[in-house]
């Protein structure tokens, strides 16, 4: 991809009217048993390392957490893995205690909900590391779509049927709609970020998936995660 290009995608449009897909048979020649194997390979080996990060950087970040504002450490919600089995995802607390008591919203760039520790640790995506356990037992992997909440998948799926394709594979720790789009605070950024999803499930690859990761760390390093 060229300097300043912008990253191939899928539109709603081509979606609907491409046979590719109506017919899924492409997920299991693109999705092998040998690449799912070595995609399993490399989740447990970076797991591995993320979550000796975290068990060392651990009574720090509890500290300034709990240091910042009350409540607890650890942010526990339901989200749809793959074949939409729900999961328990496990993050770093960077919101206020109870900041959908008004109900489930969407989060926001400059949402004021957001603690300042928690702000860190979402520009340095800090917030997602203990999410390596969820990785390491198979629930997630390290490169693919964000695993949504379910109600947010029924939703999003009631306006565009294509959205629950993103349950076919397995969510990531990161992905390509993830570098590539903006934060989805509302259905249409969500619609925008999906063309990038179907996009990475259609062409997946080791080639893919290291230049994601490599995307991811320069995010990181540039502290533009949200």
């Amino acid at each position: 991809m060229k300097k300043g290009a912008s990253p191939p995608k899928y539109t709603l449009d081509e979606i609907a009217r491409e046979p590719q897909f109506q017919d899924v048979a492409w997920l299991r020649e693109r999705w092998t048993p040998g690449f799912t194997r070595s995609k399993r390979a490399i989740d447990v080996c970076i797991s591995v390392i993320f979550i000796i990060v975290f068990a060392v950087t651990l009574p720090f970040v509890a500290l300034a957490i709990k240091l910042d504002s009350r409540g607890p450490v650890f942010y526990i919600q339901e989200r749809l893995g793959k074949d939409s089995i729900p999961f328990r995802v496990i993050k770093y607390r960077s919101m206020v205690q109870d900041a959908e008591r008004h109900g489930a919203q969407f989060a926001s760039i400059d949402d004021s909900r957001v603690t300042r520790i928690g702000q860190i640790l979402r520009t340095t995506r800090m917030d997602e590391l203990p999410q390596a356990i969820n990785v390491l037992v198979g629930q997630m992997t390290v490169v693919g779509p964000r695993p949504e909440r379910p109600h947010v998948v029924d939703e999003m799926s009631a306006i565009e049927p294509a959205f629950r394709m993103r349950t076919m594979v397995a969510p990531g720790l990161t992905g390509y709609a993830q570098v590539h789009a903006h934060y989805a605070a509302n259905s249409d950024q969500l619609l925008e970020k999906l063309e990038y999803d179907l996009y990475y499930i259609r062409n997946a690859s080791g080639w893919l998936d290291l230049n994601i990761m490599w995307q991811t760390v320069l995010v990181v390093f540039r502290r533009q995660g949200t």
